[in-house]
């Protein structure tokens, strides 16, 4: 099960498992996103995940210039891949394909 790390520097601030099952997954400030990160550099509807045939995408959803992936500006939908860094700000989302949840 794939999830997303939230970090601000080093510091781990969230983990947020991805639902498999989910074609879209959104990432914002309200309530209604799949990922909600209340914070100021946070748009309301920031960014969406597309899995497409097991594979996973990030595109921005604001024209906001502080959208990066792995340190280079996020100007269209990319490819995401084990290990990536999306960052808005100063804030980063780490994905993390490898995460095998222990029940």
């Amino acid at each position: 099960m794939p999830r997303l790390i939230l970090k601000h520097n080093t510091d781990i601030l969230s983990r947020y498992e991805i639902d498999e099952s989910k074609q879209m997954i959104y990432i914002g400030s309200e309530k209604d996103n799949d990922v909600v990160i209340t914070d100021h550099q946070v748009a309301n509807y920031h960014l969406v995940l597309k899995k497409q045939h097991g594979s996973y995408f990030v595109e921005a959803l604001t024209n906001t210039p502080n959208i990066y992936l792995n340190h280079r500006p996020l100007l269209q939908p990319a490819q995401i891949v084990h290990g990536d860094e999306i960052r808005i700000g100063n804030l980063s989302l780490m994905f993390d394909k490898l995460y095998r949840k222990i029940n």
